[in-house]
């Protein structure tokens, strides 16, 4: 065992030594502040500055020295291993820092269109309309007959107005001009009782042809934008030409015409459907004042007195000229 022992003393011993024959000085372990042997290392500052990767002969040459004190030795392979990895780790994350970077593209999400319906429109409309109206004559403010005037037909028209949106609330005005062919013929016999225009028990008879020619109006909106979507109120002044011819049993026939106004009051909804243009449905109900006519000169007391009460429903087109602050159409930006 002692002679084993001489043995790999001799062969570890440091190179000075074997050669003098003298004994190995004792020497501190690698680590534990003593100089490691430095036989085959690199000299600092020159190939290791000159080569990209560093030159790991030197391993080969690090041998543990013997120690005197008895104390264990570190096994060499450890050595090797650890320096290995060491290299490891700093060669490869050299190596990626030289691998060109692939630039990452992120998509851009679709811009949302921001519903803002400032702005003017024009369009046109079509729909129907109806009157169930009522016409009375009167002598000397006494009722002597009823007429029934109820008028129906199509109507269609253009429109232009102005919106102003805030958060969700617009306001607008809307002006529009209506052609209708709303029209009724009516035939009504009453019996003067008490003699008012004639002697009494006169049989009379009256027949009326009434025509609206055209009709219209300018209203306020108020309304509320939802989505594509603009639910709103409107209401504001009416108007209507109206026409109509009157013949009475021994008075003969007269034809008068009368551009008269009154009210209106409805609401809708108006839906984006394209960059630039709308679509919408209405409806009015629209009233006018009493229209008093007295139709034969040699009667003055003699008044035939009636009212319009049109219910309008109708759809419509509009285009758009929007100048939001948000610089969006109702749904495209």
């Amino acid at each position: 065992m002692k002679k084993m022992v001489s043995v790999l003393r001799q062969k570890f011993r440091h190179p000075e030594a074997r050669a003098s024959g003298a004994s190995e000085p004792r020497r501190k372990r690698p680590g534990l502040g003593r100089r490691p042997p430095t036989s085959g290392l690199p000299e600092v500052g020159s190939k290791m500055r000159k080569s990209a990767k560093p030159d790991l002969r030197w391993l080969g040459a690090l041998r543990r020295a013997p120690q005197g004190d008895g104390s264990p030795n570190v096994p060499f392979d450890t050595i090797r291993v650890a320096g290995i990895v060491l290299y490891c780790l700093l060669a490869i994350p050299a190596g990626a820092a030289d691998l060109p970077v692939e630039p990452v593209y992120v998509a851009r999400p679709p811009a949302i269109g921001l519903l803002n319906w400032t702005g003017f429109y024009v369009g046109a409309n079509f729909g129907y309309a109806r009157s169930p109206s009522n016409g009375n004559v009167f002598v000397a403010g006494l009722p002597l007959l009823g007429l029934s005037e109820t008028m129906s037909g199509g109507i269609g028209g253009i429109q232009a107005g102005a919106n102003w949106q805030t958060g969700n609330a617009v306001f607008g005005i809307e002006a529009d001009v209506q052609g209708t062919n709303q029209s009724v013929s009516n035939l009504n016999t009453v019996v003067d009782v008490a003699g008012l225009i004639s002697t009494p028990g006169t049989i009379l008879t009256a027949s009326t042809t009434d025509r609206i020619k055209t009709f219209g109006s300018v209203r306020g909106r108020l309304g509320i934008a939802s989505g594509p979507a603009l639910f709103y109120l409107t209401g504001g002044w009416a108007y209507w030409n109206w026409s109509s011819t009157f013949t009475l049993t021994g008075f003969g026939t007269t034809y008068f015409s009368n551009f008269v106004g009154g009210g209106t009051i409805g609401g809708g909804v108006e839906l984006a459907v394209a960059s630039d243009w709308t679509v919408r449905a209405e409806y009015l109900y629209l009233q006018s004042t009493t229209i008093s006519n007295a139709p034969f000169a040699t009667l003055p007391q003699v008044l035939v007195n009636t009212r319009i009460r049109d219910n309008v429903f109708r759809v419509g087109v509009n285009y758009m000229f929007f100048t939001g602050s948000v610089g969006c159409r109702p749904h495209v930006c």
